[in-house]
């Protein structure tokens, strides 16, 4: 038996004509749902950042949630082709089983496994989405099938027509030569419905905006920081929404749904005239959603159903066609479906649990409930009695939502803080925290603010919990906290320099990372001056941010980091007085999947008159930045143990990296470095 894998990127599960949209057109999909089981509750588990489409992918051939898979695997450019994952992707799996296995479309892991799963392929696009500047959708970039798996920028070539219809070509091409001798594994990644929004005019011309309905849960903006207001993806349109704007986008998605959906049905088409419809396991389904409009939000950076929810349809032979199950479900569930469809032994990597029984009219339940995640910020449980609980905790603010999808399927009614509903809310909390655990996740933690008018006054401490139910144990000797140390109740101030260091508890039990930071009070500082300023988005508490000993953690959104995108920074320290320095040094985050570099150079400088500057230290990392590697979020510190110097002026002078280098998927593009503590002592 056959399997052929059709995956489209960033379609929200909504969007199909034959599960009750009337207004999108989508003859293809609906003929998938006639042949199969639609899978309406099919859902992402989530993400680690904004590209939500690296995981999901990954988990689709894996098997397994995000949080369980390398991040060197998932985001491109952390590390080589030649990498080995100690993983089996479901394409791998067929090859060893004397599959012929062939790919085309859109890849954004680790191109490792398209050479362990795959023995041909064509028409194969490298990253996560065609940019406007390199072609767009109309002429995007692509690559021969590379059976060394580096796929050198050299190699690729500009193709001349749009994305979906090159990879549909190399399918049809592929599903031509087949003579039925071996079975295959066609795996077809189209990178559509994804922005940019150009769908050929045929497809355009069918929605017109004015005819367009809004969503119900259509907001000008969202209502409290998410922590994701300002991505990539919310910036294509202006702030706040229009309903005018918001119709336009929605025309122009429909639009490219349309159109992946024409070129899904050439390949259908060619599977039949080759006879091979009635031997072969046909699977349908999106990477993420999409909001366009819904909640104020555009993208998919989100747990709401929009961002979460994606299409699955699986048809097979002797498999009843024009079922509907509303069984809670993962993407990951795929792989061992498709096991237990070609009756193949489950890998023991995989973590997804078979439909198979549900496609069989064998079982109607599946999953009693899910955990979703997004980012650090994002955590939430749906329930098979369709609750949902959701947590946000943004730059140490928590905040909530629960959900009656029974009631309020568009999720615009929070009844967290109903006292009516505050028992589902505490057995929702109690699950939410259980799938924390389980699954080793950092979401749960103590997250410390520092504030100081002036760099030789008292700190103000405060303390805050992503969940409100955990207690935060704190000490201020540097020993890890235990049951036994300080209660956090309220905030307090310290006269003198100080270690904090906090854990949280729940039921007694001790949940997430120890969180820790520094009181500085320093009655040596005068002021610091840096050029140019930070990113917007990533400005912290200013120049503060660089001496007030809050340790940034991997989590370069937490207000601890200062980012600059490509800009070289020169601090200057101004002292009270002239006086030794023993000790000098900078705390810099480095994770090139993220595009975040070390810096190239760094160097120290000393004066005495703010005017002349001697050199005391310097330290180069224009070679690590040039290697290939696979490491995930470090947080690096560069220190120099100096004698006899004495300065009133120290300053430092940080050279970005400043463009990606040649190994990394973004070659040439704009680099980012984010530094959190300058170290005089």
């Amino acid at each position: 038996m056959n399997v052929v894998v059709l995956f489209t990127d960033d379609q929200r599960f909504n969007t199909i004509h034959a599960w009750g949209n009337e207004e999108i057109h989508t003859p293809n999909m609906d003929r998938l749902v006639n042949m199969g089981v639609s899978f309406t509750h099919a859902h992402v588990m989530g993400s680690h950042h904004g590209g939500v489409c690296a995981p999901s992918r990954a988990m689709l051939l894996s098997g397994k949630p995000y949080m369980n898979i390398p991040r060197a695997y998932i985001d491109m450019g952390v590390t080589t082709p030649d990498t080995h994952f100690d993983f089996v992707t479901f394409p791998e799996l067929l090859r060893e089983n004397g599959y012929d296995t062939f790919f085309t479309g859109k890849w954004h892991n680790n191109t490792s496994k398209i050479r362990e799963g795959f023995t041909d392929g064509d028409n194969i696009f490298i990253g996560g989405m065609h940019w406007p500047k390199d072609g767009g959708h109309r002429q995007p970039q692509l690559w021969h099938f590379d059976s060394t798996a580096v796929f050198d920028k050299k190699d690729n070539w500009k193709a001349e027509k749009f994305s979906s219809e090159m990879f549909s070509d190399a399918a049809i091409n592929f599903i031509e030569k087949q003579d039925s001798k071996d079975p295959f594994c066609l795996y077809v990644a189209y990178s559509s419905p994804h922005d940019p929004r150009e769908a050929p005019e045929e497809f355009a011309k069918m929605y017109d905006s004015n005819n367009i309905t809004l969503p119900s849960n259509f907001q000008v903006e969202h209502s409290f920081d998410n922590g994701h207001l300002r991505t990539r993806d919310e910036n294509l349109a202006a702030f706040p929404r229009t309903e005018k704007m918001i119709k336009k986008e929605l025309a122009a998605y429909y639009a490219m749904v349309s159109e992946v959906d024409a070129q899904i049905g050439r390949v259908l088409d060619a599977l039949k005239e080759k006879n091979l419809m009635e031997n072969t396991v046909i699977v349908f389904a999106g990477d993420n959603g999409l909001a366009v409009g819904q909640h104020g939000l555009l993208g998919k950076q989100s747990v709401y159903d929009h961002s979460v929810r994606v299409p699955l349809v699986i048809a097979a032979p002797n498999i009843e066609g024009r079922q509907k199950t509303e069984a809670l479900c993962y993407l990951y569930d795929v792989f061992p479906t498709i096991c237990d469809l070609l009756d193949l032994e489950i890998p023991s990597s995989v973590e997804g649990k078979s439909l198979f029984p549900i496609l069989k009219n064998k079982k109607t339940e599946h999953r009693d409930h899910l955990f979703l995640a997004h980012a650090k910020e994002m955590r939430a449980v749906r329930t098979d009695d369709n609750w949902k609980l959701i947590k946000y905790f943004v730059k140490g603010k928590e905040s909530e939502q629960l959900f009656d999808l029974n009631k309020d399927e568009w999720e615009t009614t929070n009844l967290a803080s109903d006292p009516n509903f505050s028992k589902k809310k505490k057995e929702l909390e109690s699950l939410l925290a259980q799938n924390i655990r389980n699954n080793n996740d950092d979401f749960i933690q103590a997250h410390i603010q520092l504030e100081q008018q002036h760099f030789d006054q008292p700190v103000k401490v405060s303390m805050s919990s992503s969940f409100s139910n955990t207690e935060i144990r704190y000490t201020l000797d540097g020993s890890e906290p235990t049951l036994e140390s300080d209660l956090f109740q309220k905030p307090f101030t310290l006269k003198e320099s100080q270690p904090i260091l906090a854990v949280l508890f729940l039921d007694n039990k001790k949940i997430g990372k120890t969180y820790s930071a520094e009181a500085k009070i320093s009655s040596q500082i005068k002021d610091l001056i840096l050029s140019p300023l930070p990113s917007p988005k990533y400005a912290g508490k200013g120049s503060k941010t660089l001496l007030d000993g809050a340790n940034g953690s991997d989590d370069f959104h937490s207000g601890n980091w200062l980012g600059y995108e490509s800009d070289n920074v020169t601090a200057i320290l101004e002292l009270k007085k002239q006086q030794p320095i023993k000790e000098v040094g900078v705390r810099f985050l480095s994770h090139p999947g993220s595009w975040i570099f070390s810096p190239k150079n760094i160097k120290v400088f000393v004066s005495e008159d703010g005017k002349t500057f001697t050199e005391i230290a310097q330290e180069n990392y224009n070679a690590d930045a040039n290697t290939p590697t696979n490491k995930g979020f470090e947080v690096i510190e560069f220190k120099s143990v100096l004698k006899n110097q004495n300065a009133k002026f120290v300053k430092f002078e940080i050279e970005n990296l400043g463009v990606c280098p040649d190994w990394h998927p973004g070659k040439g593009g704009k680099t980012w470095m984010f530094l959190d503590e300058l170290i005089v002592n």
